[in-house]
This record gives C-alpha cells, sequence and structure tokens, in this order.
C-alpha cells in the first residue's frame, strides 16, 4: 500500500493482487446505495473493483467491474437470472479515474468521472438488485472476485 495525501491507497498488479473481508451477507439490509472507486488500467481485460460473493458457487453475487473492452459494468445473481448492465466508455488511457455504481433499488446508474453513462443492459434487466436482494454472499472484495475460485 502507498501513502497519499493521508489516505492509504492498495496498489493493485492486476493480476493476483485483493483485499478480502469475509463477512457472511454483508449489508443485507440495503436495498440501494453507491460503490464508489478511483482507479485507472491501461490494458483491456477483466478488472474487478468490487464484489461480493458466496464462495460456495457461482450463482450469488453483486460485482462492479470493467468488462469487456473496459466499460463499467454492474452484475447481480441471487440464483436466478443474472442482470448485468454496462457503460459506454472504453477506459484504457491509463490515466485515474472515478467510478461509481448507484441503485435506487429499482434501477442501476454507472458515473464515469462524475457523468451518468449510456447504459446497455447485456443480461436480464436494469432491475437495480443490491445486496438485500443476493442472499448467502460470505465474503467481500476489492480488486478480485471470489467464488468457488478467485479471478
Amino acid at each position: 500500500m502507498t501513502l497519499r495525501s493521508g489516505l492509504v491507497v492498495p496498489k493493485f498488479n492486476g493480476t493476483s493482487a485483493y483485499v478480502k473481508n469475509s463477512t457472511a451477507d454483508w449489508r443485507s439490509g440495503d436495498s440501494g446505495g453507491a460503490i464508489g472507486v478511483f482507479f485507472k488500467v491501461g490494458t483491456t481485460a477483466t478488472h474487478t473493483i468490487f464484489s461480493s460473493c458466496d464462495e460456495a458457487g457461482t450463482a450469488k453475487y453483486i460485482l462492479f467491474r470493467l468488462f469487456t473492452s473496459n466499460y463499467l459494468q454492474i452484475s447481480q445473481r441471487n440464483n436466478d437470472t443474472t442482470c448485468t448492465v454496462r457503460g459506454g466508455t472504453s477506459i484504457t488511457d491509463g490515466q485515474w479515474h472515478s467510478g461509481f455504481a448507484t441503485s435506487d433499488g429499482s434501477a442501476w446508474a454507472l458515473l464515469l468521472d462524475g457523468v451518468a453513462e449510456t447504459l446497455t443492459v447485456t443480461a436480464g434487466t436494469n432491475n437495480g438488485d443490491w445486496f438485500a436482494d443476493t442472499s448467502g454472499r460470505d465474503n467481500v472484495a476489492i480488486g478480485a472476485s471470489i467464488q468457488s475460485s478467485t479471478t
């Protein structure tokens, strides 16, 4: 970790570095909210920003990541149909950006550098499902998705 302006900033290597907390059903009462991060990427790949998953399988999770040509994406599944939306801006410039995923309990929004992204539904619907809608999760991670395997 590096210290910048009084903040601790984890430095992830893009392949094996992540932070994990084993907390069952973290924020299980939250049906809406926001996840915000500062990040920079220079390569096109799947980059998990934040996740909360069930380690026993692959059917219960909420993921905030850069996916398919580095578009901001939020994806949720609770042992049912996967619902996924992505933004419209590909991010590969190696510069610092802010990214937010929000839910009002009925729809998601994605913001890149303070600007709302134009959303594309890539699976299911934009239903805004959040932590209260995703049971059986047993971890929270930054920089990885920890399900039956770690990615």
